[in-house]
């Protein structure tokens, strides 16, 4: 979301909450009819939110290595051009682009496609975000066998 908005470039901020829990709905066209338990965490942490702060994190089995990729995530995303931000709202896509397919969608030449992606670290954060899902993936397991709090 933040890469698609900074990609745009017109000058719109966003918060954003993550959420970890069940949903009844994910809307029908949007997410103004969502539903569940995942919603309400992520309302409440976006009521919560400073105005000066951009992402929050919204799960009570939350741990410190959550906040910290969250911050350097959130960090580095700050730092990325407009054109960096275009090219990364593609790649972060859950079922990611090639660089050839998202070069003809921008119309850039691949080369063009890679020099943004590797300028916006692309690499590093692909993989921070793969490790830290399968750590909230294998946490969420765990819990699964634990009564609630």
């Amino acid at each position: 979301m933040v890469a698609k908005l900074r990609g745009a470039d017109i000058g719109l901020e966003t918060r954003i909450a993550i959420g970890i829990g069940s949903y009844t709905s994910l809307g029908h066209r949007d997410l103004s009819d969502a539903g569940g338990d995942v919603f309400e965490k992520s309302g409440r942490a976006l009521d919560k939110m400073s105005t000066q702060s951009r992402m929050a994190f919204a799960w009570r089995n939350a741990t410190a290595t959550d906040q910290i990729a969250l911050t350097l995530l959130r960090e580095r995303a700050s730092k990325w051009s407009q054109e960096q931000a275009e090219a990364m709202a593609e790649t972060l896509l859950p079922s990611a682009p090639t660089q050839s397919t998202i070069a003809d969608r921008l119309g850039i030449s691949p080369q063009a496609v890679s020099y943004r992606l590797s300028g916006a670290g692309a690499p590093a954060i692909k993989k921070a975000i793969d490790l830290w899902e399968g750590d909230i993936t294998k946490r969420l397991a765990l819990n699964k066998d634990q009564p609630h709090a």
